[in-house]
């Protein structure tokens, strides 16, 4: 299962710490200055037993350039005690290029007697983190089983309630038998009203036109052939989705769209194969508000 990132810095930031208690457990570790404060680039660090010291940049991102790295590891400099490693967490995903780049940056700065520098990208502090359960569960409490609960208990995880005070966990007992609604992943394409019946739309359009040409011998429509291609292209099904990853399912649902024979007939004779994604949400809004 994908785990979702930290919807805002402060989460990110405390991941982290949780990430580098896990890792260095023998080591003093503390949040560095507040807002305001001039930090050095460093918004956690830790002390080792011989009083060395590692600072720790938080950068709660979808992008971060190299340019945007070399600027934070210069605020580094000024930190004191002076560092011995310097660490850029991120969240965003692993980049080789990126990865490559401070690894030279690295070799110079040992030439120079500088401190080292490591970058930690999305995976790797996720993996640790979902490597112990109790650590887990502080941070996704929606997504950590509850071991050991009576089968006839379920647990209701609630949080940003608006205008309401619920408990975060709530016990229902219920009979053994009764099933369980599925509720969509936060930040997902399945939470997001809008997203869920854009994606559904290009999804259907694809059978529509795949059924019209492409299955004459009116042979059982294998649907999973697309369900399956979304997870091998996007890497999750297509409702568990993470939003930021919208663009690239819609982009990829499209082009199966204009590949199909009657998409690309309509196509060279200049008709519209599906609706765009704003589009479809005034077309939406236009039909509640004629039926209400």
């Amino acid at each position: 299962m994908e785990i979702p990132k930290p919807q805002n810095w402060q989460d990110f930031e405390r991941l982290v710490e949780s990430y580098l208690r896990m890792k260095w457990p023998n080591c003093m570790i503390a949040l560095f200055g507040s807002g305001g404060q001039t930090q050095h680039g460093v918004d956690v660090y830790l002390r080792d037993k011989n009083a060395s010291f590692v600072g720790v940049q938080c950068k709660k991102v979808e992008r971060l350039t190299y340019a945007q790295i070399q600027k934070e590891i210069d605020k580094a400099k000024d930190f004191t005690p002076t560092l011995t490693n310097y660490i850029i967490a991120t969240s965003m995903k692993k980049d080789a290029r990126l990865q490559e780049k401070v690894n030279i940056l690295n070799s110079q700065h040992f030439e120079k007697g500088l401190f080292s520098i490591d970058i930690l990208f999305w995976e790797d502090i996720i993996a640790l983190i979902v490597s112990d359960e109790k650590v887990f569960a502080q941070h996704y409490p929606q997504l950590s089983p509850d071991k050991g609960r009576a089968n006839n208990c379920t647990t209701v995880h609630a949080a940003n309630i608006k205008d309401s005070v619920i408990g975060n966990n709530i016990t229902i007992n219920t009979s053994k038998n009764q099933n369980i609604k599925k509720t969509p992943i936060q930040d997902t394409i399945g939470s997001n009203t809008y997203m869920k019946n854009y994606v559904k739309h290009l999804i259907d359009r694809y059978h529509e036109f795949k059924k019209a040409t492409e299955n004459m011998d009116r042979s059982p429509m294998n649907y999973a052939l697309l369900y399956n291609a979304i997870k091998r292209e996007i890497g999750f099904k297509w409702d568990e989705t993470p939003n930021e990853r919208f663009e690239d399912l819609c982009e990829f649902l499209q082009r199966k769209i204009d590949n199909t024979i009657l998409g690309k007939k309509q196509k060279s004779q200049g008709i519209k194969n599906y609706s765009t994604y704003d589009e479809f949400q005034v077309k939406t809004r236009g039909a509640v508000r004629k039926q209400t």
